[in-house]
């Protein structure tokens, strides 16, 4: 008699084999097992700059950077933790200071940004050391000093990101709480709607920052 395939448990039940050493009956419970497993809702991500790339703000909605529709650029832009450190003082651009020098006084962050919604008696250097958070707010106005610091530095290209665009994109956050990149986009400060992973105004400005 020619040998039989299929094999007979201790309890008399046969268990037929399939060609790879797995048994139907566990290839179900797998199958069973997938179908019950919860299904996980996760937001959209997006592909990541290389390191002193940068794009306009609203090519960066997408990040689409494999295609025509953004145009990626180089950024050297410094962080709040650079520009706070007394040892850089002396890499503040040209008007801005970071504390007295002679006649000019330390740069205060409404001078430069607007009042509505800000800073009031408060300098730049101040606002850059606001609890070292990078959420919120004050991560936000962190960022905004930083970002001004390079643009007007040159450290940014200006179609990324000016001195006059980070002006706007502060102003228009205080004034209706988001700002919109790009028609139907609304960015806060730590997120985005429609929701986007990595989007907001901080993870934008960041995007030009390599230090």
């Amino acid at each position: 008699m020619p040998p039989n395939d299929s094999r007979v448990s201790p309890s008399g039940a046969r268990n037929e084999a399939s060609p790879d050493g797995i048994s139907l009956h566990r290839r179900r419970l797998l199958r069973s097992g997938l179908g019950a497993a919860p299904v996980l809702m996760s937001v959209a991500s997006k592909p990541v700059l290389a390191a002193g790339q940068c794009v306009t703000a609203s090519s960066f909605t997408s990040l689409d950077v494999s295609g025509d529709n953004a145009t990626t650029l180089s950024c050297i832009g410094r962080t709040p933790e650079f520009w706070k450190q007394e040892a850089n003082f002396g890499q503040w651009p040209e008007s801005y200071y970071a504390v007295r020098i002679k006649r000019f006084a330390a740069t205060m962050f409404d001078a430069v940004c607007g009042s509505y919604g800000g800073y009031p008696g408060k300098t730049c250097l101040q606002v850059l050391n606001i609890g070292g958070t990078d959420v919120g707010r004050d991560g936000l106005a962190r960022h905004i000093v930083a970002a001004l610091l390079n643009a007007q530095k040159g450290w940014t290209p200006p179609e990324v990101l000016s001195v006059e665009m980070v002006k706007h994109i502060w102003s228009e956050f205080t004034q209706k709480g988001y700002f919109e990149p790009t028609a139907g986009v609304r960015w806060y400060p730590d997120s985005s709607l429609p929701a986007t992973a990595g989007s907001g105004i901080t993870a934008f400005l960041k995007s030009t920052m390599t230090s």
